[in-house]
């Protein structure tokens, strides 16, 4: 099983939308799918239409098993979600104080080999926008990272301070790789967009992903419960993501 982590430590980047997109994406190509939420805020259930839930906490904290705690995507028999609500914060909690019943290096690990062993493709993990314990605990399981960044400059500054985070993971461990910089809310009229997207060419040369514009039906999906393939499958929103979704197929190897 392939463990690819949406992550940046600055909020409103779209995580969550990526995330969702990725996995609803590979679900109807056929591909068995986790998308967990590791994010205290429970954005992936309400995107979906759903309810956050402590499903996290169960699985980790109250150790659950998998099939106890997931939950299905109307439309996407092949997908399956982990929830996350404000329990995760006590996650967090039991892993700053050092707590004998967690540790980082597992916490998001084990219920990812049970995944493994539940016969799942691929796990996506969204992450809250911070360093977390908990989405340490994320990159430390991840086999790759997807990083979202709107090209400007503080949101370029998050991405060079998350991969020099990634580094010191690599150092210690070897993952995850940097699967890609995904610019999103891309305005193709900005100066300051196109100089940034030129800086972050020359930052990660070969790893920024294809662009996903700044487009109205990206935020209206949410709104509606519904992922983009589902919502405007014909819009030039699903098509910006098409290109992602094709080359992270291409280079995880899903």
């Amino acid at each position: 099983m392939i463990t690819v982590v949406v992550a940046n430590q600055k909020g409103g980047v779209a995580k969550t939308t990526t995330a969702i997109t990725l996995a609803s994406g590979l679900a109807a190509l056929k591909r068995r799918v986790l998308l967990l939420d590791s994010d205290a805020q429970g954005n992936v259930a309400s995107f979906l239409g759903l309810d956050p839930g402590g499903d996290l906490f169960d699985l980790v904290v109250a150790r659950r098993s998998l099939a106890e705690v997931t939950v299905g995507v109307p439309g996407y028999d092949t997908l399956s979600i982990v929830r996350g609500d404000s329990s995760t914060t006590d996650i967090n909690t039991l892993l700053v104080s050092g707590s004998r019943r967690l540790r980082v290096e597992s916490v998001i690990a084990l219920p990812l080999a049970q995944a493994a062993r539940d016969g799942y493709d691929i796990a996506v993990i969204d992450t809250a926008p911070s360093l977390s314990e908990v989405q340490r605990a994320a990159l430390l399981a991840g086999d790759w990272l997807i990083v979202p960044a709107v090209p400007e400059f503080a949101s370029e500054q998050g991405v060079s301070h998350l991969a020099r985070a990634v580094v010191e993971l690599q150092e210690s461990d070897g993952r995850p790789h940097l699967l890609g910089v995904l610019p999103v809310m891309v305005d193709t009229r900005s100066k300051e967009h196109a100089q940034t997207l030129a800086d972050l060419e020359r930052a990660f040369p070969g790893l920024v992903l294809p662009r996903v514009r700044r487009l109205i039906a990206l935020g209206e999906a949410p709104r509606a419960g519904l992922p983009i393939w589902s919502y405007a499958p014909n819009s030039e929103a699903a098509r910006d993501y098409a290109f992602v979704l094709r080359e992270v197929i291409e280079r995880a190897k899903v």
